[in-house]
């Protein structure tokens, strides 16, 4: 799968990377400078995190709320924040914000 519109954080030498293809938003993790990519659970090396419109999400991993990963996903009219404290296996819509 080909990501467009790629983000990229690192927390603790794992680089996390965010992108979009196929009308939704995917996480990839790597812990080797993506040289190679960490499985998920579901044994693939991409989690599904929201539907998105063909635009870049946000990502970062916040230290002060116990390491979750934060996403903010556009699908206009809103962006939907997707929250995972499981680094990156499952998420969970956090809340909704409107744009206009």
């Amino acid at each position: 799968m080909n990501l467009a519109h790629p983000r990229l954080a690192e927390y603790n030498g794992i680089w996390y990377l965010l992108g979009y293809a196929g009308g939704m938003q995917y996480l990839m993790r790597s812990a080797d400078c993506a040289q190679t990519w960490l499985p998920f659970p579901g044994g693939g090396i991409h989690s599904p995190i929201g539907p998105s419109d063909n635009q870049a999400g946000s990502i970062v991993k916040l230290h002060s709320q116990g390491a979750r990963l934060v996403v903010a996903v556009p699908k206009y009219p809103y962006i939907h924040i997707y929250v995972s404290a499981d680094d990156g296996d499952t998420w969970t819509l956090e809340s909704t914000v409107g744009t206009g």
